[in-house]
Order: C-alpha cells, then structure tokens, then sequence
C-alpha cells in the first residue's frame, strides 16, 4: 500500500467515530443545559410523584449523566480530530518504520536502494551518506511510486531529507496516488521536514 493510503473502511471509521463524538458532545451539552435551566419546571410536571429529595437526586443524577456523556462525546471528538490530517479522506499516511525493505513493494530496486531505504528507515545518516555517494538513485521509485524522499518525509528524518535533496531529490515528486514528500510530512506534523522540502518545491507554472 502506497505511503499516503490509509485503508477506506478506517477512513470510514474514523468519520463515524467523529460524527458520534459531535452528535454526543453537542448533544449532551445542549440537554445538560436544559435539564439546569428548566430544572423547576422538570420537577413540578415530571417528577412531582417524588419526594422533594427523590426528585432532588434524580435530577442531579440526569444532570450528571448527561454531562458525562457530553464530556465522552467531545473528548471522543477533539481526539479523532487530533488524529485526522490535511490528506483527503482515504489518503492518510500509515507508520512506515516497520515496513520490510525485501518485500514486493521494493523488488523492483537494486540492491543499493533498497539498502537505502533501509538506512532511511532506520534514521542511519552515516549510511544514507555513503550509499549517495555511491551513486544510490535518490530518485527511485518503489512499486507505489515512492522515493527516498517520502521515506524520509514519512519518518521524520531531517538530516536525510536534507542529504537526499542535497544529493537532488525531487521534492515535487508523486507517488502512485499523487502525495508528494512534502504533503506527508505536513499531514504528520513534521514541520521541519516540511519546511526543508517545501523551501526546494519547484513553483506551479
């Protein structure tokens, strides 16, 4: 699966964990409120068959409950959004710092860039160095259309995304769903990472 592509059915599942999250959130909020403003009339029409106490406590208990659920509800909400990123639904990026390098998805690279990708992966910029030097491709496409450079973009390698575009890495270049480095870096939060690539990003002609 291409960096950048999150399955659709937890795509999906996060929009309905955030809907509940606002339908809950809001919802209790705008009951909670009522339940404390209308208190008195609450108690005279509903629960006058209760003693003063009774119905003292069955409100508190509504109120708190309510409120409960509305705290859930907003919680549930500002922690999906949390986790949501600028990338269109469907195009979220997956943690990448496990993905093995002698899978299919690389087997169409030589061995030096897989090697590469490797040291990429495991943030070694000493080796990253020396493979460049050697004249690894920093341009090379996996079976996803990705390049070193959204490796590094994906797992907050500074140092390497500035070897790699040092070395003349694309920074405008697109994997097989269209996300450039520089979109995965800024969907993940990685600013400087962003940054570097945004700052050697080619103009729109």
């Amino acid at each position: 699966m291409p960096l950048g592509v999150r399955p659709k059915s937890e795509a999906m599942d996060f929009e309905t964990l955030k809907t509940l999250g606002q339908i809950a959130g809001i919802g209790g909020l705008c009951v909670g409120m009522v339940i404390l403003v209308f208190k008195r009339v609450i108690t005279a029409r509903f629960l006058s068959r209760l003693t003063p106490d009774q119905s003292f406590k069955l409100l508190m208990l509504m109120t708190v409950g309510v409120f409960l659920v509305a705290l859930v509800g907003v919680g549930g909400w500002v922690f999906i959004a949390s986790k949501q990123t600028s990338l269109p639904l469907g195009a979220l990026p997956p943690q990448t710092n496990s993905l093995p390098v002698n899978s299919s998805t690389v087997a169409n690279l030589d061995a030096r860039t897989r090697e590469l990708l490797d040291a990429i992966l495991k943030g070694d910029t000493n080796k990253v160095s020396a493979l460049l030097a050697q004249g690894a491709n920093p341009n090379a496409k996996d079976a996803h259309g990705q390049t070193p450079l959204h490796y590094a973009a994906a797992n907050n390698r500074p140092e390497i995304t500035r070897l790699l575009l040092n070395s003349g890495a694309r920074a405008d270049a697109t994997n097989n769903v269209g996300v450039t480095p520089g979109r995965i870096a800024t969907s993940l939060k990685f600013n400087r990472v962003a940054t570097m690539i945004g700052t050697n990003t080619p103009p729109h002609r």
